[in-house]
Formats: structure tokens, sequence, C-alpha cells
């Protein structure tokens, strides 16, 4: 037992300190809805089990579609900690076992040892298997990560042989050890297959690294034997705690130049340095769950004095760095697109055309917006429709997975000589919104064929099989129902965000997507009309950036080369068939000189990144029906 009271020693207290001060900021930084979801996190992460929180609520590590939560870090200490639970009385298990079943007692590891290499060799086949099917999912998955630990055991295991390494050998693996650790940083990347089977590279060059040192330290690996290192060493717990959310914080106030890196580096290692000598070395040595005796009243006061110190002057380093940070934001406020901010905004995202009247009034009220410095009062509340968004009467279970009957889904007379077909992913269910209202009300029968998550797209992605299945039973269902009415036009709303391909593993690129699109379109040469329209554009998003503390400059989007690249590729795949008609809508949501701010008017334009609200859907339905007549779709 008095493993686990060090562990809890070591970890709790300062785990638990990060938790606490994360969410006491987050009330006061975050909108509410992200602030109870910090709390969750909070919740989760405090009985080390992050790890599954983040896995069922689809959080991709890599490709990140929403708010970052300031505590997804937590997930590799859940693991750490689930594996430190369960894996000590496996290996008592397998003792005891291996004694009863053995004719005479016995103290070999060997067992354990063949036990360990079994299961650190099935947990990475599973990693693999993982990996290849659902990447987010396998990146915090327990068993996905277990043979990275189980690597660690067996080198434990190994160290009376390690011992006996030619100490010329040594500073050779260790320093190709560091050059693997080094390169890792560069070679891996979202599309590289991790955790396997590219984790390998970092967890054997970092187990080369301790092999080295098994026969002391060694001489010739300054990098990491000199006195800061050491340091970061004795700190890097409480500098793994605080990192992330030092990151999240100051994104909330500050663009990603070098003065956020430069803070954000030097806040992290104030943190951490005090934090390891108020809370977690102090704690680790005290009297606390351990039978050490009393310490002398002259110790005491020793801490004591120290203690007062650290606090002084932890005080005084935030005071300097918030002192900074307030003059960084006097003299330069967050930036907007226009003025160089990290958003990426081509050129090819401005200047585009204004179809008419209604138009101009929309790009009127934009570009108040962009110009405006406080929110104005909306009803309901920003941050009521960030929560929960409705959609209208019946249209979010068309959205669901399975068939829907026809009179379920369909809007407008039953007798309509005209029809309409509605298709897509999540964007197309938002855009039912005024499509329904404009032509429902002047005679047409629009039906909702849309899917969530399931763009109208034959790349092949990459999905769970469950999910995977239900989005391809749905464009089937799609494609079938347009083949048998012939409508008069197939509306068509897909998001511009690639997922991975089943094919390689890596997210679909521009042609990838052109080429699917066109594939699809193949199937519906029937349809008279094929329009296309574009989504809003993929940029800041409300649920990150709106906070009770910032103005609205702070969710002042641009236009992104990723919508550039594949609005063109949907362009020229639409345009090519029969009937296809493109329909670009940044004149809805963004200015022409590539500025997309969050409302208009009084009305908020969208309820995370890319999909609209459902009350700017009807703010913008005179514009639509405007740019649709020009095109001869009225």
């Amino acid at each position: 037992m008095d493993f686990y009271r060090r562990r809890v020693k070591r970890i709790l207290p300062a785990s638990l300190l990060v938790i606490a001060v994360t969410v006491i900021a987050a009330r006061f930084l975050f909108a509410a809805q992200r602030w109870h979801a910090t709390v969750w996190d909070a919740v989760f992460s405090a009985l080390f089990s992050a790890n599954w929180r983040f896995m069922v609520i689809g959080s991709d590590y890599f490709q990140a579609d929403g708010p970052v939560s300031p505590l997804r870090h937590y997930w590799s200490l859940a693991v750490e900690e689930q594996y430190y639970f369960i894996w000590p009385w496996v290996m008592l298990a397998v003792l005891l076992l291996t004694r009863k079943l053995s004719a005479k007692a016995t103290t070999s590891m060997k067992p354990v040892v063949l036990t360990i290499t079994g299961i650190t060799v099935a947990s990475f086949a599973w990693a693999l298997f993982a990996t290849s099917t659902n990447p987010g999912a396998a990146y915090y998955d327990t068993f996905s990560r277990v043979w990275e630990l189980g690597i660690g055991a067996i080198l434990a295991f190994a160290v009376p042989w390690l011992e006996k390494l030619p100490h010329r050998l040594r500073p050779v693996a260790a320093n190709l050890g560091l050059l693997g650790i080094v390169a890792s940083v560069f070679l891996i990347s979202p599309d590289s297959g991790f955790p396997a089977p590219v984790g390998l590279i970092p967890v054997l060059a970092t187990a080369l690294v301790i092999a080295a040192g098994c026969g002391g330290e060694q001489k010739f690996l300054k990098p990491l034997t000199n006195r800061a290192s050491q340091h970061l060493g004795d700190i890097s717990f409480s500098l793994y705690l605080w990192h992330f959310p030092v990151v999240i914080f100051l994104g909330a106030f500050l663009e990603a130049d070098l003065f956020y890196y430069v803070l954000a580096g030097l806040l992290m290692l104030v943190l951490a340095h005090y934090s390891f000598r108020l809370v977690e070395d102090p704690i680790r040595n005290s009297r606390w769950l351990s039978k050490a005796e009393k310490r002398p009243h002259t110790e005491r006061r020793r801490s004591m004095r120290t203690f007062v110190r650290s606090a002084l002057g932890l005080a005084m380093c935030l005071t300097v760095l918030v002192g900074a940070t307030g003059a960084r934001l006097a003299i330069f406020p967050m930036a907007s697109p226009s003025s160089g901010s990290t958003i990426e905004s081509s050129s090819a995202g401005k200047g585009f055309p204004v179809d008419g009247p209604e138009s101009r009034k929309i790009q009127a009220e934009l570009q108040a917006a962009v110009g405006a410095t406080e929110w104005p009062t909306f009803s309901p509340s920003l941050e009521e429709i960030i929560a929960k968004d409705p959609y209208p009467d019946g249209v979010h279970a068309c959205g669901d997975a399975g068939e829907h009957p026809a009179d379920q889904c369909t809007w407008g007379p039953k007798d309509a000589k005209k029809h309409a077909v509605l298709v897509g992913d999540s964007i197309s269910m938002r855009w039912a919104t005024p499509l329904i209202k404009l032509y429902s009300e002047n005679g047409w029968n629009i039906r909702v064929l849309g899917r969530y998550g399931c763009p109208f797209n034959l790349y092949p992605i990459a999905k769970p099989a469950e999910e995977g299945k239900a989005c391809d039973d749905r464009k089937a269902e799609a494609v079938r129902v347009i083949q048998e009415m012939s409508p008069d036009i197939v509306f068509i709303g897909n998001t511009h965000f690639p997922e991975r391909m089943s094919t390689t593993g890596k997210v679909a690129t521009a042609e990838d997507w052109g080429a699917g699109m066109t594939a699809i379109l193949s199937k519906i040469p029937n349809a008279k009309k094929k329009v296309l329209l574009s989504p809003p554009p993929i940029d800041k998003d409300p649920r990150q950036c709106y906070s009770p503390v910032q103005g609205p400059q702070a969710c002042l989007g641009g236009v992104s080369q990723l919508w550039v690249d594949i609005s063109a590729a949907d362009r020229k795949s639409v345009e090519a068939v029969p009937g296809g008609v493109y329909v670009d809508t940044r004149e809805l949501y963004c200015t022409q000189d590539g500025m997309c701010p969050e409302f208009a008017g009084n009305i908020p334009i969208k309820q995370d990144g890319t999909h609209m609200t459902m009350y700017y859907g009807y703010h913008i339905q005179p514009a639509l029906k405007e740019m649709l007549a020009k095109r001869g779709l009225g």
C-alpha cells in the first residue's frame, strides 16, 4: 500500500489544485455552455477517467472542430492512473497463480514478464486496429495505450542486463534516443497513424534513453543532464498540469503571435515552479498519509518562511506577467482579419459579387457588425443559442439515422406541381429553415433527406461501422428518392470540412472531395437542377471565442483557404453536369473584404464554427430568395 500512498501524495493535491483553478477561471472567461462542459471535464478528470469522457463525446485530439477543453490533457494522467490501479494486481495474481500451480514454491518473475509481454503485444495489436478504424477514439482508449507503459515495465525487468552494457555504447544509445524523441515532433502528424504504429518512434526512443542511464549518469548527454534540464525534470509534473490551461485561457485574450508564445512559456514555468515548491513537494514530504515523525519546531518555522517567500515570489511574477499582458492588449488589441490576425483569410475569399438589394442590406448589417465594439442585445441570448439552437417543428428528426416516411419529412402541398429535395449533412439541415418557408409557401413540395455528419459526397469516409452504414444508407435512400421523383431541384448542402478517408487513413484533399462530388452527381442525372449551396465559411467558433470579458472583435473571423479550395472543387463538379448550379453564399455571412462577424443586426449568425442559427436562416430568407431567383430557381 505504500506505493498507492506515495502516488496519492504525489499526484492528487497538485492535480486537484489545477482542476479547481481551471474551473474558477473558466467561470469568468467562458460562456455558460462552455463552462458547464468544463465542470463535467473537471469531474471526470478528478476521477481519473477523462480519457473515457473525451472518447465518448468524440473529441478528436488532432482535429478539434469545437471548443478545446482546458482539461483535455488530463486524458493521459487518467490512462496512467488506470494502469497503476490495475497493473500491480494483475502481476500479483499471476505470481500467486504460478506458485499455486507450481510443484514447489518459487519466486521466479518469468511468468510475470511473459504476462506483461503478452499484454503489451495484444495492446499494440489493438492500437493498430483501432487507429485504422477510429483514430479519434484510439487516441484516448486505455487499451490502445497500455503497450506504451508495458514497454516501460519490460524495461524495468531488464535493468540487471542493461547495467552490463558496455560504457562505450551508452552515450550512443542515449543520443540516438534523444534524437528519436526530437524527430518524432516533426515526423508524427494527424495522418501518420497515431498511437500506432508511429507511436513506436517516441516510445522506443525514450526507452533507449532510459536504458542508457541504467549503468549510471551519462557524461555525454548534456541536453538532459545539465542543471536547467534537471530542474525541469523536478517540476515536470506541475508543468504538465499547467501547460494546457495556460494555452487555452491565454487564447481567449491574445492572438497566437510571438508575444503569446513567449508569455505562455513564461507563465507555464512560473506556475509550475511555484506549484512544485508550494504544493507538490511540501505535501509529498509531509506527514500526511504516512507514519513519519513530527518535524522539529525549527524545521517547521524554516518551511513556513520558505512557503511565504515562494508565495510572494509567485505573486510578484504573476503581477509582472499580467501587467505585460494588459499593456500588450492596451497597445495592440486582438487583431481582426484585416489587420494580420491568425485567421487564414485567402485573397480568393474576398471581392465576391453581391446579388441585389436584399443582399446589400445584409452586407450593410455585416459591415456594421465588423466595426462594433460591444455585443448587441440578443433574444434569446447568444449563450442560450450556443447551448441549443432550435429547428423548425419536425425538421430535426429528419436528419437522424433510419428511413423516414415521405409525409414526415415533406413540406408543402401534396398535389404540388413542382418538387424539390434537400440533401447533405448537418449544413443541409440548417438550410431547411429558409428553404422550407421559401418554397412550401410558394406552392412547392420540398422533401428533406439530410443526415447529420453525412455529406452528400462519395469520397470514402472513415467512420465507425454503425455510423458509416447509417451514412451510406441515407445517401442510397436519397439517390433512390431522387431517381424515383425526378424533382425540379435538388439542393445540396455540405460542410466544407473533409474527413479521413477509409482507403488511405488521410484527410481528404480538395481533389478527393471533388471526385466524390462528381461521382454522386452522376447518380442523379434525372434531377432537372442540381443546386449546390456553399456553407458558411469555417472560422471563429462562438462557443470558443464568445466570452463575458471580450467584445465582438474576438469572434471576427475570415474565409479560410480550406473553404476556398473545397468551394472551388464543388463549383467545378456541379457546373460540369447538366442543370448544375453553384450558389456562392458568402455575401450572407461575410463582407466583401473577407471579414465574417458573428451577428448581423441583432441576429446571431452561427451557433458554432459553421452552422447557421435558425433565427439567421429566417433573417436571410429575402436575400436567399433574391439569389435563387437571379439563377432561375424561383
